[in-house]
């Protein structure tokens, strides 16, 4: 009986040290510290969404006029990471042990506002004026993604759902237009991002015309 147990634990130990070493070499094998993200500033891009992806946005040059279909602002988070302060134990024989990659970066944020407004005057087809520096937030509509099946909803809806956090690495949140200017007006949106802690960033895209 004594020589089964032994047999059987050294079986055991066999296998979870070739899982151990099934990784990479090195110390790409974990454990890793958490890593997290906090927003140090934001851009505010015109695209073309049409011909834009999560990752590569097509911008619009300065002065396009273009249509509405094909408009959209991209909010470009720029991130600070940090890792937690914290002691580790090595253990090999642990399940964190046999990760071979580090963990995806998590937000320590949440969005409490986004407010968009103009610097002229938006005055849409039928004739209603929303004065330079109004917000603006009841044209537009947000997205996490381009993608389609991911249909945009209102900004109020967005703010109070548990998708209302900033994304490193690409474009973090997506605003679309829902009504489009008169004809031959121009703007220059500012979208100001308010973060539950109380930051608050701004930025400013070129100008466009939409139609």
């Amino acid at each position: 009986m004594k020589n089964s147990t032994i047999r059987i634990l050294s079986v055991f130990l066999v296998l979870q040290l070739l899982m151990v070493f099934s990784c990479f070499p090195g110390n790409d094998c974990g454990p890793f510290d958490d890593i997290f993200y906090k927003v140090s500033q934001i851009q505010a891009i015109n695209i073309d969404k049409t011909n834009s992806t999560d990752i590569h946005l097509q911008q619009w040059p300065d002065s396009s006029n273009v249509l509405l279909d094909h408009f959209a602002i991209a909010i470009v988070v720029e991130p600070d990471y940090f890792t937690s302060i914290k002691p580790r134990f090595h253990n090999p024989f642990l399940h964190e042990a046999l990760a071979c990659s580090p963990p995806s970066p998590e937000p320590v944020e949440s969005i409490s506002g986004i407010e968009i407004v103009s610097n002229a005057d938006f005055i849409t087809h039928n004739g209603d004026t929303i004065p330079a520096g109004f917000p603006l937030n009841a044209l537009f509509k947000t997205a996490k993604t381009l993608r389609e099946g991911f249909p945009p909803q209102p900004l109020s809806a967005y703010l109070q759902s548990n998708e209302a956090v900033p994304t490193d690495g690409t474009a973090s949140d997506f605003l679309f237009l829902t009504q489009a200017s008169a004809i031959n007006q121009f703007h220059r949106f500012t979208v100001t991002y308010s973060l539950d802690n109380g930051n608050t960033f701004s930025a400013t895209t070129n100008s466009i015309g939409i139609y």
